[in-house]
């Protein structure tokens, strides 16, 4: 068996967030990484007060997080390289969340990010195996319905 490191980040008590301003190291078989959580409680290498650039703020779950992959890695960070190549001053906030669905991504947006006037726009990212197909969250209001697939 490969030695396995477990990468469960400790949670704020309003679970919106991790713990700030901790690292922690996820290693398998496939991946060997640093996990590094900013003083906002996300896994990002600014904070959102720090960020003068026009700002996309990226929403979802361990996919929008990077779960398996280095920060430089993950879709908000490929997405920023890429829009900075085409001359783009904009930065992509890495907000994603393990374990979190959609109505959590609703609950992040408007609890921690809906005043910040550096988002110009926000992309969310679903996983459909587990944000909607097995999601019965009521959150805040929001409802969201299970759904099934059929063959």
């Amino acid at each position: 068996m490969p030695e396995r490191l477990a990468f469960v980040p400790a949670m704020e008590n309003n679970s919106l967030t991790y713990v700030p301003n901790q690292t922690q190291r996820s290693r398998h078989i496939e991946w060997d990484y640093t996990i590094d959580i900013n003083s906002d409680g996300f896994r990002n290498d600014k904070n959102i007060a720090e960020i003068s650039d026009p700002t996309i703020l990226s929403l979802g779950d361990s996919f929008a997080e990077g779960y398996g992959v280095s920060l430089e890695e993950s879709y908000a960070k490929q997405l920023e390289v890429l829009l900075r190549h085409s001359n783009k001053a904009v930065h992509v906030y890495n907000a994603g969340h393990s374990g979190t669905n959609p109505a959590y991504y609703r609950l992040i947006y408007e609890e921690l990010f809906r005043h910040k006037t550096s988002i110009e726009r926000v992309i969310i990212g679903f996983f459909v195996g587990n944000d909607l197909l097995t999601s019965t969250t009521n959150l805040d209001g929001l409802t969201l319905p299970r759904f099934h697939l059929h063959q």
